[in-house]
Parts: structure tokens; sequence; C-alpha cells
């Protein structure tokens, strides 16, 4: 297992959100079949903030095996107020659609429904007019 690879498992296992699609052993076991895809790690100030996963698109079946994609957030600090997690994770978001919109002219993922704010997907590029990529959002349903 690569560093980078344990970086991002170590990521996962710190957020709030539980994704078992994104973690390296399972990445890898898709990788055998021809499955790609790419993560980028948030950093501010030196600080993980959150891991961003998109997933290559194919001609198979593979890509669909990975359910939830997109953005995970490490878990707040315990002093955080509730607005707080939610301007820091709305800016992060920003600048995330802002790098996927740099590196990629089509990219396909399914946000965990423990995303609640797509806004920073949504409204990236408004002003300016020129969107890279359109948001098409989709939702799962959740039965307690």
């Amino acid at each position: 297992m690569s560093q980078y690879s344990q970086k991002t498992d170590k990521i996962i296992d710190n957020s709030e959100t539980t994704n078992p699609f994104i973690y390296s052993s399972f990445q890898e076991c898709l990788k055998e079949y021809g499955y790609n895809s790419y993560s980028f790690i948030i950093y501010q100030n030196k600080e993980i903030k959150a891991l961003v996963h998109i997933p290559q698109e194919s001609d198979d079946f593979l890509h669909d095996l990975v359910v939830y994609s997109g953005i995970t957030f490490i878990k707040p600090q315990p002093n955080q107020k509730y607005v707080q997690i939610v301007s820091e994770r709305h800016l992060i978001t920003c600048f995330a659609a802002e790098e996927v919109a740099k590196f990629f002219k089509f990219a396909n993922f399914n946000c965990s429904p423990e995303i609640i704010d797509m806004r920073g997907w949504l409204w990236h590029d408004y002003q300016k007019r020129k969107n890279n990529y359109s948001v098409s959002p989709r939702y799962t349903g959740i039965i307690d």
C-alpha cells in the first residue's frame, strides 16, 4: 500500500461519513479490472480538511460499483459551532469545485447522502457563466 493510499484511508477513518467505496483496498481491487479514479487531498494551512474522489468515466459498469464518491470532510474540531462547520465546508467545496473544473472536462460522481450542502458544486463559476461542468443532483433515500 502506498503512502498516499495510507493517507487517504486515514482521512476516511477521520471523517464523519462512512464511505467504504473509496478505501484504498476497494479501489485496488477495482483497478485490477481496469477501474481508474483520481483523489485529491485538500489542505488548509498544512491541515487536512477533505478528500475529493472522482471516478474516471468508463464504458463498462465498474464506475457504478463506487456508489458514493465526491467529497469527504474530516471531523470538525470539538470547539467549532455548527455555523462555522457549515461555512468552512462550503468554502472547501467551492475550492474543490474550482479545482475539479481545472482538471476535468467531464466529472461524474455521487456524493454521500451525508453531504448536505451542494451549493459549492451547483454555483461553481456562476458569475462568469462559463461553467466547465453541470451538476445534476440525485438524492438517496435513507430509512432509519
